[in-house]
């Protein structure tokens, strides 16, 4: 029985690093660029000097969604210095301002109980391992669904924290229904699925939208650098979560589950109460 646990879990490391290889490979031979040929966005375009006569200039006066106006604007304020914010700016840039480090913590909080619910799944619910393996499936399947729908509330609102508000107390709720589901209907899998596809497409719309929230809030340091930042706080959560949860191993998953509830709880108190919404970044 070991020697087929172990022979299993060679197989599964092999396969990853087959596919992180092929995935270098590939990246190697067709990314070519070290950058986009021109800037994504307005607030990309104000960490490079702007010539009026440039193709830059040229090519975002030709499209709608960046008019002359707006090249104009950028240009006669001279917002734009000849290089983005060092790693060591961007530092200072981020920490600097309260909000950033608390929807960091958010962030990693909201993001860390994915990562345990990723671990611990088995652990709630007493099906067989191959439903286990099933749910599993459709928990990261599903959840790709998150960031599209959050993208596309995002692209029509405009509504930076709103959205990302909204996405936390959905998570917050839909925890709340597996909590209950699994603590008094584990029969029934119609609740059981529901509410734990619901939370995966909540959770993974919250690691996409934060990310653009966080970049947001924190200009006009580097969005490569916040990007790394709020990925350190959700890996330290994680970590946390999962060793809280290993800790617990021998009582009922829903004892850690209501943790984890009253975790995300405790993020969205934190984010109604301290996070403001005072980004100065051009809209995109």
């Amino acid at each position: 029985m070991v020697s087929n646990s172990e022979d299993a879990l060679f197989t599964y490391v092999f396969i990853q690093a087959g596919v992180a290889l092929v995935s270098l490979i590939l990246v190697l031979l067709w990314v070519k660029r070290s950058r986009p040929k021109y800037p994504p966005s307005l607030a990309k375009i104000t960490s490079f000097n702007i010539d009026e006569t440039s193709p830059m200039t040229i090519y975002f006066n030709s499209t709608p969604e960046f008019n002359e106006k707006a090249i104009s604007k950028l240009v006669s304020k001279q917002l734009a210095s000849s290089k983005p914010p060092s790693f060591s700016q961007s530092l200072e840039l981020y920490f600097s301002k309260p909000s950033n480090v608390l929807f960091g913590l958010i962030y990693g909080i909201v993001v860390g109980v994915f990562y345990a619910l990723c671990t611990f799944l088995s652990q709630y619910v007493s099906y067989s391992p191959e439903e286990c393996g099933l749910l599993g499936v459709l928990f990261v399947f599903v959840g790709t669904i998150g960031p599209v729908i959050a993208t596309h509330l995002l692209d029509s609102t405009g509504r930076h924290r709103l959205v990302a508000l909204g996405t936390v107390v959905g998570c917050f709720i839909c925890m709340s229904y597996f909590t209950i589901a699994i603590w008094l209907l584990p029969s029934n899998r119609i609740h059981v699925y529901s509410s734990l596809l619901s939370t995966s497409i909540l959770l993974t719309a919250l690691i996409s939208n934060g990310f653009e929230y966080g970049t947001a809030i924190a200009y006009p340091a580097d969005e490569n650098v916040v990007a790394g930042l709020l990925n350190c706080f959700a890996q330290v959560f994680g970590w946390i979560f999962v060793r809280v949860g290993g800790s617990l191993n021998s009582v009922d998953g829903y004892l850690f589950n209501t943790i984890l509830t009253s975790s995300i709880l405790f993020s969205i108190v934190l984010f109604v109460v301290t996070v403001k919404d005072d980004s100065n970044r051009p809209s995109d």
